[in-house]
């Protein structure tokens, strides 16, 4: 056994890797899709690449089970995955790299939990075009 030269807190480590609230521009690097516990239930895993300033880029990931035996849980994910369809212009997916390279701003926002302690949240918006102002995503398919 190898002992820890001191001990390694879970809950404090998450929480200085948090990435602060606010709206970032991303681009989705990577999705493919994952086989459930159960082996039925898909889950569509998108890896972002928020640039959370000049010179720093932070990869997060998105698990989206849209067919999670969990009412809750598949109505959540079927949301967020909409919602990021519409903030990239796309109206219908059939395959995962279809994402790829895709832009779009995600407004990060940090929930708390006694549970599970603090963790960051996304909603995914439309770019902003050069100006700053937001860019109409037209739909795509």
């Amino acid at each position: 056994m190898a002992r820890l030269a001191k001990p390694f807190r879970a809950k404090e480590a998450l929480e200085e890797t948090l990435i602060p609230e606010g709206i970032y521009p991303a681009v989705i690097s990577d999705s493919t899709i994952r086989v459930g516990q159960d082996g039925e239930e898909e889950i569509v895993v998108v890896q972002m690449d928020l640039s959370t300033s000049a010179d720093d880029v932070r990869s997060v990931w998105e698990w989206l089970g849209i067919n999670s035996a969990s009412e809750a849980a598949r109505s959540i994910s079927c949301k967020n995955l909409a919602d990021l369809m519409a903030a990239i212009g796309m109206d219908v997916l059939t395959d995962t790299e279809d994402l790829i390279s895709k832009k779009c701003r995600v407004r990060v926002s940090v929930q708390k939990s006694e549970k599970y302690g603090a963790r960051n949240r996304y909603n995914f918006l439309p770019p902003a075009n050069d100006n700053g102002a937001l860019a109409s995503a037209s739909p795509q398919m």
